[in-house]
């Protein structure tokens, strides 16, 4: 731990030397010490080594501004935090790692009303569900597109985590024997309140399109693709 006024005397050149290594030590140790610098100057740095946290002197040199802890690999996680706070206009990011504070900014971000263009295509990957019957649950927050084939008559549960004014899609294959049937949740619609029927032909594929008002999932079953 080292700390220097930062001023070098005129003296001797042993003494000189040792003036001019101490304040270096100083430099590369950040001012490292129990407690601040003597003297103090704008944008300086500090290792408190009492309260274990990195600082920094502000514009003014009249405030030290904490950016981090010292002995782990999130040190600027703070300030890099305060940063993202300020850019997606949320105090909602609570991350302590700078990975976590982006995970949490894209989630922030993407909830603003921005209008973006792309420089290449965007797509999202579809949700692989297997195959299977019965109740069949999907889970709005893993995606918007979903695959499934039936080996045996099945359920389309009420999506869980569904965002008003989103689309979603589900691709539904018959197996290799056909003839399987699929019901609704009670938040799906049709035109015309009729439920639509599967293509029964053995391999069949179907896509159900549907969009969320907020209240029900507004749907068109497109069937029988080759």
């Amino acid at each position: 731990m080292s700390q220097h006024d930062y001023v070098l005397d005129n003296q001797a050149g042993a003494a000189f030397r040792a003036d001019v290594n101490a304040a270096l030590l100083a430099i590369v140790g950040l001012n490292s010490g129990a407690t601040a610098p003597a003297t103090i100057y704008a944008h300086m740095l500090w290792a408190d080594t009492t309260a274990g946290v990195l600082k920094k002197r502000n514009s003014a040199n009249s405030a030290w501004i904490t950016l981090g802890n010292l002995n782990d690999a999130t040190c600027f996680a703070g300030a890099l935090t305060a940063a993202l706070i300020a850019y997606a206009g949320s105090t909602n990011l609570a991350a302590t790692d700078v990975e976590g504070a982006l995970d949490e900014l894209d989630t922030e971000k993407a909830g603003i009303a921005l209008k973006n263009i792309f420089q290449k295509a965007q797509g999202a990957q579809a949700i692989a569900l297997g195959t299977l019957s019965g109740t069949i649950n999907t889970n709005a927050n893993d995606g918007n597109i979903f695959n499934f084939t039936l080996n045996g008559n099945g359920t389309l549960a009420n999506p869980t985590n569904l965002t008003a004014g989103f689309t979603y899609l589900w691709n539904i294959d018959q197996d290799a024997t056909g003839g399987r049937t699929l019901a609704y949740g009670n938040l799906f619609k049709f035109p015309g309140g009729t439920v639509p029927v599967l293509s029964t032909a053995a391999n069949a594929k179907d896509l159900l399109s549907c969009e969320y008002d907020g209240a029900v999932l507004r749907g068109i079953l497109n069937k029988d693709f080759r």
